[in-house]
């Protein structure tokens, strides 16, 4: 929304294409454009932009969207060529992004489609992100500019004074308070070892508990966990947190756990953060100040993780005073991961023109088409039966 809010002081007309949902609504110059997965949009393209539009950018934030973004401006540029000039910028916003896939051939059909995104307008979020895919594809990508996590200034800060005296003046409020803020994801492992974690502490002699802001896939097995290990007082599911609620929610709390952007915006409130590490369970690269630079998150080979359970312990034992200290060295470490808005909104509005593909960019971007239209099927627990063919096409097109 930020971004979005930028190009309307701006004067330029937004179009957010999306699943249909409450939050996003039609105001003047954003137009909300719902509809039902990847194929039904790229089915409607004749629909997207606006018939007196003389350039158009598009702007994707996931492998898959940026397929479907590349189909997009290709059958708009073919139909317009002659009045419309079509951009296309793409932010590489997690650091194994494009090898997520355990499936090899998904991984190989997603490198090949990396390579067709213009270049000097696709960029990677941050070092770690462009390192993790330089190394997994043992290919140089230092051509490629790096655009960090778009900061903003909280609404609310952190008092550790504060928290300390509700602590002691409040029966019921719990020693440590933990909170986490995300989506509920395989690759967030953190959420799934929130019950063992408390246990531990707890086991530990230390008053603990940890609320968990969020929705997502996981959600029930980190129920499951909580009742394992006979938490379910102590770690809470608190549902979807508005983002406008985010500062004054999570200052309230004494630590915060958690990776990517939730990290920065939990860092500025002045609160202490630690860095969980994505996939690595219970692992962590303790408070934001002392994680890899330029990381949030992101694994990176060889830097030492420690776990969870003993920072925490740790944070557990620091006097209020302590903990602001902390708080102020993850504020500081924070700032320096992020860019300003300016900086993202001008990659944006510097994004490359479309170029004309090769006949192998062309199969190639097909088969992303085809992969589209399995995934959304598969979503919807149906079965797709050009897969194998997928698969044969992909192989004998040595990819």
């Amino acid at each position: 929304m930020k971004l979005i809010e930028q190009f309307l002081r701006f004067g330029i007309a937004v179009t957010v294409a999306c699943r249909e949902n409450d939050i996003l609504k039609n105001t003047d110059g954003l137009r909300i454009f719902s509809h039902n997965g990847y194929p039904d949009l790229i089915s409607r393209a004749n629909q997207l932009i606006a018939s007196n539009a003389k350039r158009v950018i598009f702007v994707s934030l996931h492998p898959s969207a940026a397929v479907a973004a590349e189909l997009l401006a290709r059958m708009v540029l073919r139909r317009r060529r002659e009045t419309l000039v079509v951009h296309h910028f793409h932010w590489v916003s997690h650091s194994r992004a494009f090898f997520f896939s355990r499936s090899g051939i998904i991984r190989k059909l997603m490198r090949e489609l990396f390579f067709i995104l213009p270049k000097r307008s696709t960029h990677f979020m941050n070092d770690a992100a462009l390192n993790a895919h330089q190394a997994f594809w043992r290919i140089c990508l230092r051509g490629y500019p790096v655009l960090r996590i778009v900061g903003r200034e909280p609404t609310t800060t952190y008092s550790s004074e504060n928290n300390a005296e509700a602590t002691r003046t409040c029966n019921k409020r719990a020693a440590l308070r933990i909170v986490s803020v995300g989506r509920f994801v395989a690759f967030k492992s953190y959420n799934m070892n929130a019950a063992m974690v408390i246990r531990q502490l707890r086991d530990d002699g230390i008053d603990a508990t940890w609320d968990i802001w969020g929705y997502g896939p996981e959600e029930s097995a980190i129920v499951s966990t909580t009742q394992r290990y006979g938490v379910m007082d102590y770690v809470r599911l608190c549902g979807p947190l508005p983002h406008a609620m985010f500062d004054q929610t999570v200052s309230s709390y004494d630590v915060f756990v958690g990776m990517g952007t939730a990290v920065l915006e939990a860092a500025k409130t002045g609160m202490p953060v630690c860095v969980a590490v994505e996939n690595q369970g219970d692992a962590c690269y303790g408070h934001l100040h002392e994680a890899p630079t330029d990381s949030v998150g992101d694994r990176v080979d060889g830097f030492p993780e420690r776990k969870l359970h003993d920072v925490l312990r740790s944070v557990a034992a620091l006097t209020s005073q302590e903990r602001a200290r902390i708080g102020q060295k993850d504020n500081l470490a924070a700032r320096l991961r992020e860019s300003t808005l300016d900086e993202f909104a001008d990659a944006i509005l510097r994004a490359e023109k479309m170029t004309t593909l090769s006949i192998f960019e062309n199969v190639v971007l097909w088969v992303g088409k085809c992969y589209l239209q399995a995934n959304h099927l598969r979503h919807q627990k149906r079965t797709f039966p050009s897969v194998t063919r997928l698969t044969n096409i992909f192989k004998s097109r040595r990819l």
